[in-house]
């Protein structure tokens, strides 16, 4: 079905006053029962009749033809993506960097719960409901409001994950810098970061280029990173608050191990409430490396940092092998 009900409906537009602002605003001459014959199915309008009725409505002639995802459906397919069922999701092998974005996005932007907590801990189903659709839309309207989004295909569910997951990444790098930038980082972030971006280029020249170009490109470089050197050793004041960091890193854990739906486990519970112990009494080493490799399963990466350590693994082996008998390992 097309929505040019729907659309006129959401703007309280009635057939006469639509026929008579298309005839002002786009010079379409359309009777109240022509458009009623549309609006059912009953008559098919030409393309140019269709573009008119788009640009009326300011959507594209796709999302008019009803071709498109609705916002109600784009909502149900981020909603089934972030809770997907199958067990090779709860591990993360798919969709936990999706899931860690949106609660990082909820995180920096209200002091509302992530979606996982509007639903009892022992919840295995989690079902659609106005209340928690109303929550997607109140959170993330920008983002389903955008014409991009609302110009996929249906049948492109993977291409509404993708934007949808690059625009909150976005959202993201946004908000997270006032908050998480150290002041040296704010420094980097400011004057330096263009950084990356000229190394690459720089290995490039060198891998690829005769070597005037290489020599040129390396000096350019070294001379930004000299610049950058001068400005950290004259660094005096740092903003860093190891507190503060290693509250996030134990939430992010604690997020992990909640979203997987395995914190009822109780050898689970056993190894994050070891990590994170040894985290809070101070063990520099072993947030460093939790943090380095925050990617990944954080109870495998405690796991092989013990075992790097010669440290007993016993309960994260046992959990690595229950986990990968679950997604078929071997």
């Amino acid at each position: 079905m097309n929505r040019l009900r729907e659309l006129r409906k959401s703007q309280g537009l009635t057939l006469k006053d639509t026929v008579k602002k298309m005839k002002v605003q786009e010079s379409l001459f359309v009777t109240a029962d022509a458009l009623a014959k549309y609006e059912r199915g009953d008559r098919e309008p030409k393309i140019e009749t269709w573009q008119k009725f788009a640009d009326f409505f300011k959507v594209s002639v796709p999302y008019l033809q009803g071709f498109t995802y609705t916002t109600d459906e784009i909502i149900k397919i981020v909603h089934e993506y972030y809770f997907e069922k199958d067990v090779i999701e709860q591990i993360g092998t798919f969709n936990y960097e999706f899931v860690k974005n949106i609660n990082l996005y909820i995180r920096l932007t209200s002091y509302d719960p992530v979606p996982r907590a509007l639903y009892e801990k022992e919840t295995k189903d989690f079902p659609l409901t106005k209340k928690v659709k109303k929550y997607w839309l109140d959170h993330f309207k920008d983002i389903l409001d955008s014409q991009r989004l609302q110009d996929i295909n249906k049948g492109n569910k993977d291409d509404v994950i993708v934007y949808f997951d690059s625009e909150v990444e976005k959202y993201i790098a946004k908000f997270q810098s006032p908050y998480k930038l150290t002041l040296l980082g704010k420094l980097y972030q400011d004057k330096f970061k263009n950084e990356n971006e000229l190394h690459d280029k720089t290995i490039q020249k060198i891998k690829y280029l005769d070597l005037s170009s290489a020599k040129e490109a390396i000096n350019e470089y070294a001379k930004l990173v000299n610049e950058l050197r001068d400005e950290v050793n004259g660094f005096k004041k740092d903003s860093f608050n190891q507190n503060d960091y290693d509250k996030d890193l134990i939430q992010d854990i604690k997020n992990q191990v909640y979203m997987m739906n395995l914190s009822s486990d109780e050898l689970v519970e056993k190894i994050v409430n070891e990590l994170i112990s040894r985290i809070k009494a101070g063990d520099i080493d072993c947030r460093n490396y939790m943090a380095e490799h925050s990617n990944s399963d954080f109870i495998e990466v405690y796991g092989n940092y013990k075992k790097e350590r010669g440290e007993d693994t016993t309960d994260t082996d046992e959990y690595i092998r229950e986990r990968d008998e679950i997604i078929g390992n071997k």
